[in-house]
């Protein structure tokens, strides 16, 4: 998401830098180019036909390369532009050169050539007005440049908040799902899940306990589908990662992407089939049982932030519930089960009884952060009953649907976004799950 701006060649083009220098060559009948510091063109050489050929060899010489670094080391030091003698082509070319400056920032010379006498002449005397021009021209390309840097930035920004939003969704309609106990619902969440994250194949591994060191193929999601061919590309039956890189998945998770991919990795670990991936440990009853891979097959591409986030949140939520999934299509409201999937949730969650606000259960996140006795107290003297806190509360519970607002908890001594879901608890108990998430300034 979002890409870190350069001036190169490429911006120059999109926003038409390059007409300008080549139009002024054409109005004053002088050769011009563009360089940057290291003398690569950023501007293709333009100006009258007879000479062009001979300038463009000019720039191009790796003896022009030599002269090139001490022109610029002139021009970095007087920051003004510089008038000399041609290279022995013949008596009669000059040069002239400015620099360019970005925010303050040199990066680039215009270059401006003459080849004869009639030429010289008009070099000489537009080289009066070169610095006024160098420095226009620099005030312009800031000008642009910031503008596209602070678009950029804007794109990025919404991007990430609508990636965000759209994955508070998804979460959401997995912990209903889990909470109901529909094995049919939750397979379809596996497609909300790859479209928005935009990968090829997520995949759950768990390690073989009669093989150790092997690796089991347990169940995957891939873009196109299901397939003999799609299981093959990652069907591994051994650990592959170096101990160090074992290591980091088990205690934080491995991220590697566009920044970071090496041809050891691509070659000898994904075997030349990956771009990007993301691998992330499952940890269940506090054993590490296996990992959860998101992996990008067909394009380079940088993991955001949220992207990261919303992975590592899905490895704690998606495999545990394909871990349970007979368990839970044989048992509706069995709170067994939505107990073993809740322990590892980093969000703080409760279920509590919809009559009288008493807590059935809370989870580890919750205890260690009020403590194990919050378990058999009475919820609503930190957390009112919703239907006070929210109009409409009872149309949302009759279509089983989630209701959000905000709310400060002095319990907890900050404001929480609170997500309440109806559910039906030990099969007979009206009860609700609670999830509270600290409230995030944007």
């Amino acid at each position: 998401m979002g890409k870190e701006y350069e001036v190169d060649s490429q911006f120059i083009k999109k926003y038409h830098i390059d007409e300008l220098i080549n139009n002024f060559a054409f109005v004053s009948g002088l050769y011009s180019t563009l360089l940057d510091i290291n003398g690569n063109i950023l501007v293709e050489p333009s100006g009258p036909t007879p000479f062009l050929g001979v300038f463009y060899e000019m720039v191009n010489n790796p003896l022009y390369k030599e002269k090139y670094s001490k022109i610029v080391n002139f021009i970095l030091d007087s920051k003004q532009a510089m008038y000399f003698e041609g290279d022995g082509v013949n008596n009669e070319s000059r040069y002239a050169a400015t620099p360019l400056f970005v925010n303050g920032r040199f990066y680039a010379t215009w270059i401006l050539y003459a080849h004869n006498k009639t030429q010289n002449q008009k070099l000489f005397k537009s080289f009066e007005k070169l610095d006024s021009m160098g420095e226009a021209l620099s005030e312009i390309i800031t000008t642009i440049y910031n503008a596209s840097v602070n678009n950029e930035r804007e794109e990025s920004i919404k991007t990430e908040l609508e990636f965000e939003r759209q994955s508070k969704i998804v979460i959401e309609d997995i912990l209903r799902t889990v909470s109901q106990g529909s094995v049919k619902e939750l397979l379809g969440l596996y497609d909300q899940v790859g479209n928005l994250l935009d990968v090829d194949y997520i995949v759950f591994y768990k390690f073989n306990k009669r093989h150790p060191g092997r690796m089991r193929l347990v169940d995957y999601w891939a873009k196109g589908g299901k397939s003999k061919e799609a299981e093959k590309a990652f069907a591994w039956n051994s650990d592959r990662y170096e101990p160090e890189l074992q290591n980091k998945i088990r205690n934080e998770g491995l991220v590697i992407d566009k920044t970071n991919m090496t041809n050891k990795l691509r070659v000898h670990v994904f075997n030349g089939n990956v771009r990007a991936i993301m691998v992330y440990p499952i940890v269940v009853s506090d054993v590490y049982i296996g990992r959860l891979i998101f992996i990008e097959s067909t394009k380079e591409r940088i993991w955001s932030s949220v992207e990261k986030r919303f992975a590592k949140e899905l490895s704690d939520i998606l495999v545990k519930n394909i871990l349970i999934n007979n368990r839970i299509g044989k048992v509706s409201g069995n709170s067994h089960v939505i107990r073993e999937v809740f322990e590892g949730i980093p969000a703080m969650i409760m279920v509590r009884k919809n009559d009288n606000g008493k807590i059935l259960y809370a989870n580890k996140t919750f205890r260690a952060m009020v403590g194990d006795g919050i378990v058999g107290t009475d919820s609503y003297r930190f957390l009112p009953k919703v239907s006070d806190e929210y109009a409409g509360y009872e149309e949302k519970q009759e279509k089983k649907k989630p209701v959000e607002y905000k709310r400060f908890i002095q319990l907890l001594g900050g404001n929480y976004d609170v997500i309440e879901h109806h559910i039906e608890w030990q099969q007979d108990i009206d009860a609700s799950i609670v999830i509270l998430k600290p409230e995030i300034d944007k």
